[in-house]
């Protein structure tokens, strides 16, 4: 019995899907042609939409600078060690600013606050170097 029930359901599919013949709406069904302004999502206005809270963001008045010979790394961060990482983590160079060696900290104060992990890596210049070339 299941076997014919199957075997009836994949007939019937097949039936249907015959690409030669116009699609057909099962009995008591109307054809409705397909809108595309149905599917576009509505957003919501008025009272079902609900105010989010806004996230909360980890501050500072800190600014640590770190100088190395060809850059300097302006982080946002409370400690030295947090400062190190963060430069090393967003710099795509991949220098060791982990290291006191490679690069001297100073920190600054500021009046304003600033977001923790706010990072800018800049590269300076370095000297020209005459060429052998002639």
């Amino acid at each position: 019995m299941a076997k014919f029930l199957v075997e009836r359901e994949l007939l019937l599919v097949a039936i249907c899907l015959d690409p030669r013949e116009e699609p057909r709406p099962a009995a008591g069904e109307q054809m409705v042609e397909y809108d595309p302004k149905i599917d576009i999502a509505k957003p919501k206005v008025g009272p079902e939409a609900t105010p989010t809270a806004p996230f909360a963001v980890r501050e500072t008045y800190r600014l640590y600078r770190l100088r190395a010979a060809r850059a300097v790394a302006v982080v946002a961060a409370d400690m030295d060690d947090e400062a190190r990482a963060l430069a090393a983590r967003h710099d795509l160079q991949g220098r060791d600013w982990h290291s006191p060696v490679f690069a001297s900290a100073e920190v600054e104060e500021t009046t304003e606050k600033h977001v923790l992990g706010d990072v800018v890596i800049s590269s300076a210049p370095g000297e020209l170097q005459p060429s052998n070339r002639k």
